[in-house]
This record gives structure tokens, C-alpha cells and sequence, in this order.
């Protein structure tokens, strides 16, 4: 057998091998992140283990689009488009969803400011929504602002090693602090014109298997005309929505982790998870600074 017909099969022994690791990580793992070493990243988790942590009295999803990932009477939803428009939206991206599952939006603001929220909760959800934020900041700050001490914070964050911003750079601390200082609404359009056109498949299995494809600006050179585009819209105050913020699991916990020591958001982070084997994302945990209210 030739080394070309051997490369699948040596593929796929190192994805069962992986596998088997990540099950018992996840074993030995699924709740020690409270006893966690300070820095270090927590055994992989599944996302339903996670999402059964949320304290669903008293929940708030951010950006729930159509598919929330929680439900309950004490859940109420933010987004920049309320559910009819949200049905609107998801059908011209072909996602075909259930409209039974676009859920009544309690908070809508087009400009995505939580400042319209006139309550606080226990636990705040965003599923694949942190990375949009202009200013993560200030995003973070405002979170804060609507829960209660001792409130969590659950974040789904997709992980660029494994989705189409593969070959992207990640995103540092300079970044982060520059977006907040500009008090950034909009995206700028250096990363407008990276997503645009850098972006690559979604399949995460393949990314885990090395199989990364290549941006697409190299398969068709329309989209640097599409990406002009979307620049312009940018510069005349419209909104274009795009990944601000390129994180990996070890990247977010050291950049969120730092702003959380340094008092520039009001959060303690408790841990973050490393990726899961053939999944896009990791999951992080943060706890409101301060004592619940008895």
C-alpha cells in the first residue's frame, strides 16, 4: 500500500485516538473546574454538561437568532432583531428552522444595547455571539450590569483553529484595548475585509484532521469587490456584521482572565474548557464579582 493510500487511514487512527483521550479527560475531569490550577484550561465538556449548569429561574440569552440554547419560563431573550425578523433572516441564509423555534425576543435593539434590559438576572447566556461584539469591553461591562452579584456568565465561543476563521490571526490584548478606548460601534474594515475574504470552510471535523482548505479571496477574487463593499456600507454608518475577535481556548482564557485580574471587567473568570475533539467550540464560565444577594 502506497504512503497516499495510507494518509486517510493514519487520519482517522489519530481522530479515534483523540476521541478516546478527550472521553476520559471528560471523565476525569467533568467537574473539577472549581479546583483548577489559576491559568490552566478545564477537561473538554460536552455542550448539554454545560448548559445544564444555567440557572434557568432567572436566565438572560444574549443573540438567542433561531436556535436558543435555553428554554424555560424564567428565560427571557436579547437580540438586534425581533422574532419576525429573525424568521426573515434565517430564511434568506437557508437555514430552514423551525419558525417554533425562534423564540419571542423580550429585548430588541438594533444597535445591540443591553442598556434596554430594565432588570437583572442570575445567569446570562451567548452562544457564538461574544466574537461579534464591536467592543468586547464594553460588552463584558454591560453584562455585568445586569446581573447580580454572584451571577454567571456562560459563554459559547467558536474556537478559529476549527471553523471558517482558520486563517486568521488571533486577536491580542492591544486589539481588545484600542476597540474599547475608540469606543467602537462598528466594525472596522480591516476586520471587515479579513472576513470577507480570509474565511474558509466550516466543517470542524476537518479542520481537527488537518484538512484546512484555503481562504476564499484565493478561489475567487470577487469577494475583495465584496469586501470593498461591505467597507463602504461600514463608512457610512451602517452596520456589517462580522468576527470582531479570533479567539482559541488558550487565547481567551489568558486575554479574559487578565482583564478580570486587572478589575477592567467586574468578572472572575472560573474556567474555560478546552476544545472538544470535533467540535468548533469551548465553553467558558465567569461569576459577577461580589456576594449574592440572600
Amino acid at each position: 500500500m502506497t504512503a497516499v493510500a495510507l494518509a486517510p487511514l493514519t487520519l482517522f487512527a489519530v481522530a479515534l485516538l483523540k476521541v478516546r483521550m478527550q472521553r476520559i479527560a471528560m471523565k476525569l475531569g467533568r467537574m473539577v473546574q472549581s479546583v483548577l490550577p489559576k491559568g490552566e484550561l478545564a477537561a473538554p465538556i460536552s455542550r448539554p454538561t454545560f448548559l445544564n449548569r444555567v440557572d434557568r429561574r432567572s436566565c438572560l440569552e444574549i443573540g438567542p437568532f433561531d436556535c436558543p440554547v435555553v428554554e424555560g419560563a424564567g428565560v427571557r431573550y436579547f437580540d438586534v432583531l425581533d422574532s419576525e425578523q429573525l424568521a426573515d433572516r434565517s430564511a434568506r441564509h437557508g437555514r430552514d428552522a423551525d419558525a417554533s423555534t425562534i423564540p419571542h425576543i423580550d429585548y430588541v435593539s438594533p444597535t445591540g444595547d443591553l442598556a434596554i434590559v430594565d432588570r437583572t438576572f442570575t445567569a446570562a447566556v451567548s452562544s457564538h455571539c461574544i466574537e461579534h461584539q464591536p467592543d468586547l469591553i464594553a460588552h463584558l461591562l454591560a453584562v455585568g450590569r445586569l446581573l447580580e452579584p454572584g451571577g454567571r456568565y456562560f459563554v459559547l465561543c467558536p474556537d478559529k483553529r476549527y471553523c471558517f476563521d482558520y486563517f486568521h490571526r488571533l486577536s491580542v490584548r492591544a486589539d481588545i484595548d484600542q476597540a474599547h478606548a475608540e469606543e467602537r460601534r462598528l466594525h472596522d474594515c480591516s476586520r471587515i475585509r479579513a472576513h470577507t475574504e480570509n474565511a474558509t470552510h466550516n466543517s470542524a471535523m476537518k479542520h481537527w484532521l488537518g484538512l484546512h482548505g484555503r481562504p476564499r479571496v484565493e478561489n475567487d477574487s470577487k469577494f475583495s469587490a465584496i469586501a470593498d463593499e461591505k467597507c463602504a456600507a461600514s463608512a457610512r454608518g451602517e452596520y456589517v456584521d462580522v468576527h470582531a475577535w479570533i479567539f482559541s481556548d488558550e487565547s481567551f482564557n489568558e486575554i479574559v482572565g487578565k482583564l478580570c485580574d486587572e478589575d477592567v471587567i467586574p468578572f472572575e473568570l472560573l474556567y474555560v474548557t478546552r476544545t472538544h475533539f470535533g467540535s468548533v467550540e469551548f465553553f467558558a464560565e465567569l461569576r459577577k464579582k461580589g456576594r449574592p444577594t440572600p
